[in-house]
């Protein structure tokens, strides 16, 4: 065999590798309670949302959903993780509900607890080609501002955001609200960094409050 046919060849089984995940993956959009996904190792988290497509809906805020859980840990009740939860103008992705007895294990999330009034934290989740807009935050901010579960939510954009929206965020963040903008490769580093601990994790999600401060 050649050294192009033996590319060829391990082109083609990385290929069907990634579509086996894929395949496997999609399947658990189907399922009735979507906490389940969480069996998914969290080493291998960042790999399938790179294979995700794009404009995946369902699958990708699937991924996302799992991939907070994660990173959040034990302050969000697993067992009352929701997707396509109501709220005042319409539907928001994604849904986890916190819990507050465990504020006396991870003392670091009390200030935000007591400062944005947290029972849940709402995310809305962008998977397109295109990078979020300032249309995409307005409409986020209409979910928080109609929610009486709290004024905490993540918008996660798989391609970024543009430059009016992260404005946007700014404007609509003080000491209520606090909106805070997730690329994809934040969601990668902090699934790495919820396996070391979760006051790393807090500690980016403060970095990323201070940058969008920054703007205004």
């Amino acid at each position: 065999m050649n050294r192009h046919s033996e590319y060829k060849r391990n082109i083609e089984e990385v290929k069907a590798r990634a579509m086996a995940k894929y395949t496997s993956l999609r399947a658990l959009t189907k399922r009735e309670k979507p906490i389940q996904a969480l069996e998914i190792p969290t080493r291998l988290m960042p790999y399938l949302l790179n294979i995700c497509p794009r404009s995946e809906g369902p699958l990708y805020e699937k991924l996302v959903l799992v991939s907070l859980v994660k990173i959040l840990g034990p302050i969000i009740d697993q067992d009352l993780v929701r997707q396509q939860v109501p709220v005042k103008g319409g539907k928001a992705d994604i849904e986890l509900p916190f819990c507050p007895e465990m504020l006396p294990d991870y003392p670091h999330w009390a200030p935000w607890h007591r400062q944005y009034n947290i029972q849940a934290i709402i995310a809305e989740v962008k998977n397109l080609k295109k990078k979020a807009s300032h249309e995409d935050v307005n409409q986020l901010y209409g979910y928080v501002k109609g929610n009486k579960k709290g004024k905490l939510a993540f918008l996660v954009s798989r391609n970024g955001f543009t430059r009016s929206a992260l404005k946007t965020l700014a404007g609509h963040t003080d000491d209520s609200y606090l909106l805070l903008p997730l690329e994809h490769s934040d969601l990668k580093e902090l699934l790495k960094l919820s396996t070391e601990s979760s006051v790393k994790v807090m500690r980016y999600l403060r970095r990323i409050a201070e940058l969008l401060s920054r703007l205004k």
